[in-house]
This record gives C-alpha cells, structure tokens and sequence, in this order.
C-alpha cells in the first residue's frame, strides 16, 4: 500500500484544503459541514492533525484524509486503497543567537531518550552552533565543543560526567571511513550522539536515529523539525 504524506493543510472562509508532499491537493466545503459552515473565522482556523486527518476542538468535529482526497475524485486515493496519513512534525523556532539556550532546553525537553541525533542542514546554517548549545545546556564547558571535522569525532563530558559524542561526517568520502574510527561503538554507547553531514554515512544510520533538520528562514532565523 502506497503512504502519501501530507505537507500542508490550510483554511479559507469556504473550505478547507490539503496538500501532499507528492503534490495532489485536495478541497472539502464548508457548506457541505452544517457545524463548520456556522463557525467563526478562529473556530475554522483553530484545528489540530493526527495521524488520519484534522481535528476542530471547538466544535469536536473531525474530517478522514482519506475521505477528503477520495470525495474530491482523486480516485488512486481511497480509503480501500492508498493510504494518506500525517505525521506531525516537531517544530522548535529559534529567532537568534539570545534564543539559542532557550531553543536547546526545548529540544532536549522534547527528544526525552533519544540519543542518536542526525542534524541535517545546509553550509552555514548553525549546526555546530546549535549543538554548542545542547552542549553547553547539558553542562559540556563552552570552551571545550568545536567542529570535528578533521577528527570526525570529538568527546565531551557532561556537567554529570556522561559521555557525550560529536561527530562531523563532512568530509567523509566512502561510509567504510566512518567505520574505521569504530562507528558503532559510538552509536551503541548509550552516550548521546550528535551527527553534523549525516548524509556522507546516510546506509549506516541506525533505523531508531532521529532525523533533526535545520531551516534557514528568510529573515535569518532559524527552525528545527523533526518527525517522531
């Protein structure tokens, strides 16, 4: 069975819309929903997403993707066929470089456990910058966190003592480097592992590694999502 995600969902006075990631976008009007033809503007436009589809809390109300693509003739999706699912996506802002310790604490509030981290972004977007702040937040001198990329690895201490890993893959060139400096035994430490240029060793990322992505938005700032 094909998954198609969705990327967006949006509301306008007469309807509402979704949009997967592949492209299709699909319509269902208000004026067919005798409780979200009667809403305000705030009722329509406060809505929640889960797995399935899209929540109105206000008026406990709720709306299938499936059924939404399948009613708006989009025939390969159906609910006995293709199956269209959201995943939300954890989103942390970081409006600065002042905002930086605040957005680390929410970060390791949020990821609880999880200790394999890969940071995808591009050249220059503050990944090492960031994971000085995670650093730093957990108690790592400041002066002690730099950039491994001729080391491929460096080893912090936590202010509790913990082990703390931080791996540049930048100018790995065959995934088989990576394993020379004993990948694994790393990864299967328990000690938190942050990863800049994971995609150079994209085939030996643990499936349970948590895929974080930093986006430059067009006022310079920064935003951090991931999905569960």
């Amino acid at each position: 069975m094909q998954r198609r995600y969705i990327d967006s969902v949006w509301v306008d006075d007469r309807q509402v819309h979704a949009r997967t990631k592949d492209g299709l976008t699909a319509s269902y009007p208000f004026e067919r929903w005798p409780r979200l033809k009667n809403a305000t503007k705030e009722e329509r436009e406060d809505f929640t997403l889960s797995y399935g589809g899209i929540h109105w809390p206000g008026i406990d109300e709720d709306l299938c993707f499936e059924g939404m693509f399948h009613d708006a003739g989009l025939c390969e999706i159906s609910p006995s066929g293709d199956s269209v699912c959201y995943v939300p996506l954890n989103e942390i802002y970081i409006q600065g470089l002042a905002d930086l310790d605040r957005a680390a604490g929410e970060f390791l509030e949020k990821i609880g456990d999880r200790n394999l981290i890969a940071l995808y972004a591009p050249m220059g977007a503050g990944k090492t910058t960031f994971t000085t702040a995670v650093c730093r937040r957990l108690g790592v001198r400041e002066d002690a966190v730099s950039s491994p990329t001729f080391a491929i690895v460096n080893e912090y201490r936590t202010g509790t003592g913990e082990p703390l890993y931080h791996f540049d893959f930048y100018r790995i060139e065959r995934p088989e480097e990576a394993l020379d400096i004993g990948l694994y035994d790393y990864l299967d430490s328990g000690a938190l592992c942050l990863m800049e240029w994971p995609e150079n060793i994209e085939d030996l990322l643990p499936e349970e590694t948590l895929k974080v992505h930093i986006r430059v938005n067009p006022d310079e700032s920064r935003t951090l999502y991931w999905e569960d």
